[in-house]
């Protein structure tokens, strides 16, 4: 697979397979190699690959793919496995989970992201909302008693 930084300059030639710009299309993807999404996408998708969402494309789906590469508009969640970037002209409304997230300056991300290391899968918990706020607002409190603890030290020197 290509370097994360190459992930944005893929030329449309080395893509498996191509949805053009005048293909809308519903229901579900499932592919292991690459794919370019250039038109408009309603369903989930599927993928141990590549997927590449075109500047044109819109998407309404539910997204589970290695790699993500969106240059389009995606409403709906996405799980990618190795990693996920958001050129400059992506417009994502949803969750993002990866272990690798570049959102590049223009991007818009209206959603929550959540980051893992690549070795950990992501246990059901993490994918319930409920689950996961419990999650960070214990998280939050750990930092604030680590920060109590901290001033409580700096005050004593």
């Amino acid at each position: 697979m290509a370097k994360t930084e190459d992930l944005r300059s893929i030329p449309e030639s080395d893509i498996i397979t191509v949805l053009a710009e005048d293909i809308d299309f519903k229901g579900s993807i499932h592919f292991k190699s690459s794919l370019m999404i250039k038109g408009n996408f309603e369903g989930e998708i599927n993928s141990e690959g590549l997927l590449i969402i075109g500047a044109q494309a819109k998407l309404n789906a539910q997204i589970k793919t290695n790699t993500l590469v969106s240059n389009g508009d995606v409403t709906g969640n996405i799980q990618a496995t190795s990693s996920a970037v958001l050129t400059s002209s992506a417009v994502h409304t949803g969750d993002i989970q990866t272990p690798n997230l570049i959102i590049e300056s223009g991007a818009l991300l209206n959603g929550n992201t959540i980051m893992h290391s690549k070795k950990k899968s992501i246990p059901h918990s993490e994918t319930n909302p409920h689950s996961h706020n419990a999650a960070s607002k214990n998280t939050t409190e750990q930092q604030k008693d680590h920060l109590k603890d901290s001033n409580k030290t700096n005050q004593k020197i």
